[in-house]
């Protein structure tokens, strides 16, 4: 069984997206660093790669600003969390929707 979860979210709000990072034991942990990409309906970056920002222990946060003439639609976008462990370089990805009506 698969399933997806989308939230909606009014253009001319700020669309905030939060990673909590955690160990293998989910415990939160500070990585090396958090980045996000986030593309719009059409599909063409909108945010390429830009630094979150460390909000808590293993929180990451990073806030889209929206106007009422952002297109709607379908977003999507990408986390990916580095962390260097034993000097060996480890990237974690995750995806995330939502939509803007």
């Amino acid at each position: 069984m698969a399933f997806q979860v989308i939230t909606d979210f009014i253009a001319k709000t700020t669309v905030r997206i939060i990673a909590y990072i955690t160990d293998d034991n989910g415990n939160p942990v500070i990585p090396n660093g958090a980045t996000i990409i986030i593309k719009g309906p059409m599909g063409n970056a909108l945010i390429n790669s830009a630094s979150m920002t460390n909000t808590d222990l293993g929180e990451y946060t990073y806030l889209f600003l929206t106007t009422a003439n952002s297109s709607k639609g379908l977003y999507s976008g990408e986390i990916d969390i580095t962390n260097v462990v034993n000097a060996v370089t480890i990237t974690s990805t995750a995806s995330f929707n939502f939509r803007l009506i």
